[in-house]
């Protein structure tokens, strides 16, 4: 029987090392968001509230958006909870800055934790702020903000990420009452909506790119958009396939 010894590129090497340095960083940032949201319950569903965070990151491909959307709502719940407990307040009377300090300070403590595993959250730092709601700041006005973060920074990892909160947010799986709407529901689904029909309008792409993992730049979407379909790929052959891995 012939004994075959595949020597890897270092190229090759490269790339599967960075994949499970992708990895470590996903698992970086579920770490902390397990941590933030240890003991939160989901308002209208029975189960703790990591199953909503993971379920948001299940509906986006790339790392940053998975990253992103682990990590989603744990400013606005950290900074829930220092002003709920009173204690170790930034020495502010405003309410308002009194928030941005809370804000700032979580977004530190996110930065200070994945730097000690290993990793750069900085450039995604903006990215969670921007996804913070502020208590002060009205729903709509918030979905608005996000759009002119995309714009002003050229990334559209903010709108990815809050269509699949959105998504997430809508599914009827999330509903315990079935059909039984309150009110109250209507009210909470119709926001969502309103929401969701102002991104088809202003990033109509995104949705699409953005679960195939292409979505990485509001130039791209546009890019995109605008190119003709590639032909379809030729199926490769086994001996080829090899070849590739090997390069």
């Amino acid at each position: 029987m012939a004994l075959y010894v595949l020597t890897l590129s270092r190229r090759t090497l490269e790339r599967m090392a960075n994949g499970r340095h992708l990895g470590n960083f996903l698992q970086t940032a579920r770490a902390y968001a397990q941590e933030a949201y240890d003991g939160k319950r989901l308002k209208f569903v029975p189960g703790p509230y990591m199953t909503h965070a993971e379920a948001v990151a299940a509906r986006v491909r790339t790392t940053p958006a998975k990253a992103l959307a682990l990590l989603h709502d744990v400013i606005e719940i950290k900074v829930k909870d220092a002003l709920r407990a009173g204690k170790d307040l930034p020495p502010v009377r405003n309410s308002q800055r009194r928030e941005e300090s809370l804000s700032a300070r979580e977004l530190e403590k996110v930065e200070t934790f994945v730097a000690g595993r290993g990793f750069n959250f900085a450039p995604l730092t903006p990215h969670l702020d921007a996804l913070t709601h502020r208590k002060i700041v009205p729903y709509d006005d918030y979905i608005k903000s996000l759009a002119n973060h995309a714009r002003a920074t050229g990334s559209t990892l903010v709108i990815e990420v809050k269509i699949g909160d959105l998504e997430e947010n809508k599914d009827p799986g999330r509903n315990p009452r079935g059909t039984m709407l309150t009110a109250q529901d209507r009210e909470r689904l119709a926001k969502y909506e309103r929401a969701l029909a102002f991104f088809r309008q202003e990033f109509p792409d995104v949705v699409t790119l953005a679960r195939k993992g292409q979505a990485a730049t509001v130039a791209d979407v546009k890019r995109r958009k605008n190119s003709a379909p590639r032909p379809p790929r030729r199926r490769l052959g086994k001996q080829q396939r090899l070849n590739l891995a090997l390069d």
